[in-house]
Order: C-alpha cells, then structure tokens, then sequence
C-alpha cells in the first residue's frame, strides 16, 4: 500500500494568513512518495502498491535539466505522481478540510481515498484549493495527485518558446487547513475573498483602516457570528478595534465591511523603516472562537507624477530596479523559504529597491520578504511574448485576477502590470485590474490622484 503517515505539525501562517487554535494549519511538506511518468494502472486507488517510488519532500521539481536545457524544453516536460496518507481524527469530520496548493506545474489532479477530489487547470504559477471534507473518513487516507506538466496551449504561458523553463511537479508548499463549518473563505476565490485591508484615509498625520472580510456559513442551521478585527503594532499593542455582528444563512456568506476610526501618527512603511502592523481577524460565536487570520500591515502611499517621477509618502523616490526569476540551479522552481529571502536579500543589499517579478504569480514567501526588507515590486501574469487562443487567454484572466486577490495585502506591490509581455497594455487585463482594485488609479491620467489602498496601487 505504501505511503506515508501524517505528522500533525502546528505552523505560522499559510499563504491566507491562517493560523491558531480555531483554524489547524498542517504543513505538507515532508515525504511524499514520487514517481515520473505512466503506470500500467494509473496510481489513484487507495490500496496501490507505491512502494518502489521515490521518497520525496516538497517543494519538489518532477524534471531539471537531466536532458540539457534544449532537449528540457522539447522533450523532458513530463507529468507525475505524488501520494501520502494522512491519519483523520474523529473529531475532524465535524469541520472543513481543504488542501492548499502554493503552486504546481502545470495541471494537477487530486483523488482521495480512490476518488477524484480536484482538478486545478488554469496555470502552474496559481494558490489554489481543494475542498476535500467529504471524501474523508476517520483514520488513515490516502492523497494521490498527478501534476502534468507536459505542453498545454490552453494554460499561459504555454504554446510559444520563453525565456524560462516551466519545471514540473509540486514545487511549492501545500497545507492543510481544518476549520470550524463557519470560517474565513481563501482570498483568491472572490474580490472580497479572505481578508481585504485598503487604506482610505491615510497621511504623516493619520490614518485609517477598511477590512472586507468573507465568511462562509457551511454548517445545517443559520449562525449569528461576531467578526472582530484588531490592528497591533510591532510589538503587540493594540492600536484599533473594529466589531461587527451578523447572521449568515446555512450555505450563505456574508462580507463584512468594517472602518476603523482614524489613529495618529501612523508609522509608514518604506524600504528605508519597513514597518509592519498585523492585523488579527477573529470570527466569534458567543464565547467561541471559529475562525482566525492574522494579516500584516503596511502603512503607505504612492505617486507617480510625469514631470517629477515618483512619490513614496509624499517623499520623491528614486527607483533602482532588479528583474527577478525564481528558479535555482539544479532545483529548477523547487525552492525553499530560505532561498526565497536570500534572493530577496541579496537585491536590497546590492542597493536596489524595486523588483520586476518576471513574468508569474510569485511565490508568497517572496513576497514576504520583500514586505520586511522594503523592497518595492511589479507583480505580473503568466505570460511571455505571444498570447494564446480564447481559452488561453480567459485562464490568463483567471490567473491574473486570483494573482491580485491573493497578493493585494502585500505592501510591497506597487504595481499589478497587465500586460502580455512585449505588447502594450491588454484591454481584457486592465479591465480587470482595475474591477479587481477599483480605487487604484492608472499611469496614463493626465492628473495624479494619491493613492491610498494597501496592496497594488497602480495599474499600467
């Protein structure tokens, strides 16, 4: 039967900020079985014999360059197999269970315990989510995911020779998450998914915060829930405290739209003091703790002006940029946490501030980097020279927009570019940059408006 049992591990936070008694956050990470290529029986049943494969631990590449770059490029794309067991508790079938996915090149499939769970076919650069509740039972299951990284004209940025190899296999973390039938929803599924932080009133003098939070109600019966959202300083103490109460319908959710009152003397981010809030949100059932997510908070503001260039604070800002790839000799894309801020580092100690993220969705452990270093960044879709057909480019769109949902709190993003690379700007992906971020303002209005939201602030 082969297989690997689950170690029940608490972890910090995952890509969505989750972390807590209320929520169990698992990290993956550690043995898997592997294998490359087909079977004579494909590997999804729950008894399958997988004790010849390989003992692997994510992140995992499937291929690097055993073939030598061109052959890579022409011939080595394969797909693979991955599969671990993961011990159930009674208790946990009373929850929700999802699989989190940071990323997986290209198309992945996920069965549990022999049935299909999943399918993930958008792009490989993507955070995505698997529920996974109702095909688990108390005791030992087994996950099985195929990762097919062989060419896809339909997924971007497929179908035309890049600059960057697209190495397959499941080379970013995933997590498990275990939350009361009343939680938090992922950020990338809506708009105002997850945890939405703008700033609508922010100065040297003051500032306040909007938090749009989506909970989900998954329970039998209606549940009248409290969400309470905190803002701490560095070191704990608490600045703010918004509250609000609501009943949310069974298979309803509701977003909560709260506004802090403002507070003085706010302490700005910038690559010079890259000064971090966090923000707690607490999904409360009387004295009960449901849910929980802890979000950090840069406190800025931008300006691009086209006579005098551009604005941090209200301070003109020279920028000295980087363009950044995330992959690494002899790994390919499969890089640790450690690695991610070493990159990071190694730009800001060279005296640059400013990063193009070429040319995907990054990983998000990067970007957190770049939120305590202060490095500023251009995050853009998957894309490189030539677009694809209609399907190709309604996936780019989907990318571009779970892209922008997922990674909106990040101080560091300066920039969404909606862009396929060497074309102009494309109507469809400006279109949804700024439906996705409505109060950012774009590079080409004759007047520039200071911008106030956190995340992105600029569409271009």
């Amino acid at each position: 039967m082969g297989g690997f049992a689950l170690a029940v591990v608490f972890v910090g936070a995952a890509s969505n900020g989750v972390c807590g008694q209320s929520r169990l956050t698992i990290n993956l990470d550690a043995v898997w079985r592997f294998h490359l290529g087909s079977l004579p029986v494909e590997p999804t049943a729950a008894d399958y014999d997988d004790g010849g494969w390989d003992i692997v631990s994510l992140p995992h590449s499937e291929e690097v360059f055993d073939a030598g770059l061109t052959g890579f490029r022409e011939e080595g794309r394969s797909y693979g197999w991955y599969r671990r067991a993961v011990d159930v508790p009674d208790e946990w079938l009373a929850k929700k269970v999802y699989l989190e996915f940071r990323g997986a090149m290209e198309a992945t499939t996920l069965w549990v315990n022999g049935k299909q769970a999943g399918l993930y076919a958008v792009s490989g650069f993507d955070s995505f989510d698997f529920d996974i509740t109702a095909y688990l039972k108390a005791g030992r299951n087994m996950i099985a995911v195929e990762v097919d990284n062989r060419e896809n004209r339909a997924l971007p940025p497929d179908g035309r020779p890049m600059d960057y190899v697209l190495f397959g296999g499941l080379y970013r973390d995933v997590f498990l998450h275990v939350t009361d039938p009343v939680h938090l929803t992922f950020p990338w599924e809506a708009r105002q998914g997850g945890v939405r932080l703008t700033l609508p009133d922010v100065s040297t003098k003051q500032a306040a915060v909007q938090a749009e939070c989506t909970v989900r109600n998954d329970s039998a019966a209606a549940r009248k829930c409290v969400l309470v959202t905190e803002i701490r300083d560095r070191v704990g103490n608490l600045v703010k405290t918004m509250k609000q109460e609501r009943e949310i319908a069974t298979g309803g959710q509701e977003t909560f739209t709260e506004m802090s009152e403002p507070f003085a003397n706010p302490h700005l981010w910038s690559p010079d003091d890259p000064y971090l809030y966090r923000v707690t949100t607490l999904v409360r059932e009387g004295d009960r703790e449901l849910d929980r997510s802890e979000t950090p908070l840069g406190i800025r503001w931008v300006k691009f002006d086209k006579e005098k260039g551009f604005f941090l604070n209200g301070q003109h800002l020279k920028l000295v940029g980087v363009n950044c790839h995330q992959s690494w000799p002899f790994i390919g894309d499969a890089v640790p946490d450690g690695l991610h801020r070493r990159d990071a580092k190694q730009i800001k100690d060279m005296g640059a501030n400013w990063v193009r993220l070429s040319h995907y969705p990054y990983d998000p452990d990067f970007l957190d980097a770049l939120d305590e270093l202060g490095l500023m960044a251009l995050e853009e879709p998957p894309t490189w020279a030539e677009r694809g057909d209609a399907q190709w480019m309604t996936n780019l769109e989907s990318s571009f927009r779970s892209m922008i949902r997922r990674d909106h709190n990040h101080p560091s993003i300066i920039v969404w570019s909606p862009c396929i690379n060497h074309e102009s700007t494309n109507a469809a992906l400006d279109n949804a940059a700024i439906e996705e971020d409505p109060t950012r303002n774009r590079s080409w209005d004759t007047v520039p408006i200071p911008i106030r939201p956190l995340g992105s602030y600029l569409n271009i």
